[in-house]
């Protein structure tokens, strides 16, 4: 008999001759526990907002904002050679659909970034709003207006910045162009995406 068999007997016959001995018994253990994941509808009830589940971190800390966007698209349409010197007119950005006429807050807030923006790149912006003169009255000052009839009729505009905005998956995608207003040819371009976590924090 091979000798690592006779020292396994003679273990076991030192296990069986102890009367303190136990049998080795394997250890049962308990079935595993499925949990399933709850659904955006059963929060309330169990007292959780949906947005603490977001796998994003929490709003308050984003450090990007709507300006910095601006910044990406006011320094890419200044690389263009053709804006130097030239009078340019900023409008609403709006929805990519059959109409191009659907304004947003979103695009009317990244129309007006990009008007403070523009001037610090070297860009000249005409706005084209301006009324013939100021209003006084007791609300306030005012000398912008939508009403066209109290626009000033020659505001010398050399081009207009366009965009449309495009819903994504990760968020809205921005592309903007600037038309020349002679001949409607587009001699810059810029696109830039706004992400979702960005855009909760712009809703007015």
């Amino acid at each position: 008999m091979p000798v690592g068999e006779n020292s396994q007997i003679d273990q076991l016959a030192q296990v069986a001759a102890d009367p303190t001995a136990k049998p080795f018994l394997p250890v049962a253990q308990a079935p595993r526990r499925l949990v399933r994941k709850m659904l955006p509808s059963e929060f309330p009830q169990a007292g959780i907002e949906a947005g603490s589940m977001s796998s994003y971190p929490s709003l308050p800390h984003s450090k990007k904002q709507l300006t910095d966007y601006a910044r990406q698209i006011g320094f890419q349409l200044a690389s263009f050679e053709s804006l130097r010197g030239a009078k340019v007119g900023v409008t609403t950005f709006v929805e990519f659909d059959d109409s191009l006429e659907n304004a947003t807050p979103l695009g009317n807030q990244f129309a007006e970034a990009l008007v403070s923006t523009l001037p610090v790149f070297g860009v000249q912006v005409v706005e084209f709003k301006k009324t013939k003169s100021i209003k006084v009255s007791p609300r306030g000052d005012f000398s912008l207006s939508r009403d066209v009839k109290q626009l000033s009729e020659q505001v010398g505009m050399d081009y207009v910045l366009v965009g449309t905005l495009v819903a994504t998956r990760r968020g809205i995608q921005v592309h903007s162009r600037v038309v020349s207003v002679r001949d409607a040819g587009v001699i810059a371009s810029a696109s830039t995406l706004l992400p979702h976590l960005v855009l909760q924090q712009i809703q007015p």
